[in-house]
């Protein structure tokens, strides 16, 4: 057995809920390893001193009451801490890259952005095309023109997005 796995036993081991197999296996583990055994008899310490009885009543006679603003101190010392997700994250991105990168990355966002905004509307239009089909647009050479239009802005819109990518690198 590795000492990672006996270390991670060892409380289990100490409240005896191991099954047999996995109990002999500690044992022999620990007998034959001195850092685990070492481990194992800390353990042992510290579960014999919390077992003290005197100890409850000294650490209950000795209990100092909270302050009235225990509540209100704790919540401004997590808000302290916690911080904004922004200044978690600035010093990350101020350390990894530079303005250009910043600036390439801001286009690829914009960029993003129109592209998706431009396919959702030339989605919606065409699923809405039996509407726009009774409103004039309904010759056969109308509908392919408008296809080999949106095939060329569709290429366009990949050669643009290629191009901001090949300034990102």
């Amino acid at each position: 057995m590795q000492c990672e796995n006996v270390q991670r036993l060892l409380d289990a081991y100490c409240d005896e809920v191991l099954s047999p197999e996995e109990a002999t296996a500690v044992a022999l583990h620990c007998e034959a390893c001195p850092t685990c055994r070492r481990s194992l008899a800390d353990r042992r310490t510290l579960l014999s001193a919390l077992a003290d009885p005197g100890l409850e009543a000294e650490l209950l006679a000795n209990l100092r009451p909270l302050p009235d603003n225990f509540t209100d101190q704790v919540l401004q010392r997590i808000a302290d801490e916690r911080g904004s997700g922004l200044n978690l994250l600035w010093p990350w991105l101020q350390r990894r890259w530079s303005a250009s990168q910043y600036a390439g990355l801001a286009y690829a966002l914009c960029f993003t952005l129109l592209i998706f905004t431009a396919g959702g509307v030339l989605l919606q239009w065409e699923q809405h095309t039996g509407t726009l089909s009774s409103l004039g647009i309904e010759s056969q050479a109308s509908w392919f023109d408008l296809q080999t239009r949106l095939h060329l802005t569709t290429a366009w819109f990949g050669q643009l997005w290629q191009t901001g990518l090949s300034l990102l690198r």
